[in-house]
């Protein structure tokens, strides 16, 4: 197994796109804290961008969602990522399925390269008061 290429970027956000045409990548809503009214509750979808650096050949790409504990409440596996060899840097974007947060706190997306560890994001997931008249 070879060196795995360098994180330049890791953002989550609501949505992110790839333009046809120009390939270019829209990232729309980046975010690092989740509020809700009540727990436990879901994120219904988190969009991620990546680049990386150094690239050379084909890469298995993994995220998982996991809470303070370390444990893992979801995980995604992407297609394998395949760099081109005339790649200086590389970069793609997915949509995950909904995301379980059962309590407010801390948690990780963390990204798997070739199931070694490449990087981390914190998102902090608040309670906020309810709207006014809807207080028990």
């Amino acid at each position: 197994m070879g060196r795995i290429p360098e994180v330049k970027a890791f953002l989550i956000a609501d949505t992110v796109l790839q333009e046809k045409g120009s390939n270019k990548w829209s990232v729309i809503g980046i975010f690092d804290r989740v509020w809700s009214h009540a727990y436990p509750t879901a994120r219904p979808t988190v969009g991620i961008y990546v680049k990386l650096a150094d690239a050379r050949g084909t890469y298995r790409i993994a995220i998982e969602f996991r809470n303070a504990k370390d444990e893992r409440l979801a995980r995604l596996d992407a297609p394998p990522l395949v760099a081109p060899p005339e790649a200086t840097t590389l970069d793609f974007g997915i949509q995950t399925p909904p995301l379980p947060i059962p309590a407010p706190g801390r948690y990780h997306l963390v990204l798997f390269i070739d199931d070694e560890l490449a990087q981390m994001v914190p998102i902090e997931a608040v309670k906020m008061d309810p709207p006014p008249g809807m207080r028990s």
